[in-house]
């Protein structure tokens, strides 16, 4: 895991290890050493909502491209139609990033600071962070049922 962040930072890991527990009801818990213990569901919301927030903003740069082309034959052909559907697409796509994004945020302050939200900021530096074979093999188990 270590080759696929830069090399001069590290995971905070000062002796303890991470484990999957049972606690207050929870089946799945992150357990850091002794005495912090997090909602595992939390990192898999904000797993799905970043992926959601990842295809909604290509869509919007789809769009755009969209616009600008139709723009540009708008001006030869003087249909706006399309156009002006692509807009209001536009429009949408722009308002539903947005909260995306604030959900995102609201989630990612249910993360202890630390060590997880520290460990969590430095694992999304890497742009495909949520392909980790650690968490490509959790999810393909039924360990997140």
């Amino acid at each position: 895991m270590s080759s696929k962040f830069p090399t001069n930072k590290k995971l905070e890991n000062p002796g303890h290890v991470f484990s999957a527990v049972a606690h207050r009801g929870y089946r799945y818990c992150i357990q850091y050493g002794p005495d912090l213990i997090c909602r595992r569901d939390v990192f898999v919301k904000l797993i799905c909502i970043e992926h959601s927030l990842r295809a909604t903003v290509q869509r919007v740069d789809m769009v755009k491209n969209k616009v600008k082309a139709l723009e540009k034959a708008a001006s030869i052909e003087n249909n706006n139609t399309q156009l002006n559907d692509w807009k209001v697409e536009l429009e949408q796509l722009q308002r539903e990033c947005w909260k995306q994004d604030l959900k995102l945020y609201e989630h990612e302050k249910l993360i202890p600071e630390w060590p997880l939200k520290q460990n969590y900021d430095l694992l999304r530096e890497n742009g495909a962070w949520y392909m980790i074979k650690e968490l490509i093999k959790d999810s393909g188990s039924n360990s997140l049922l």
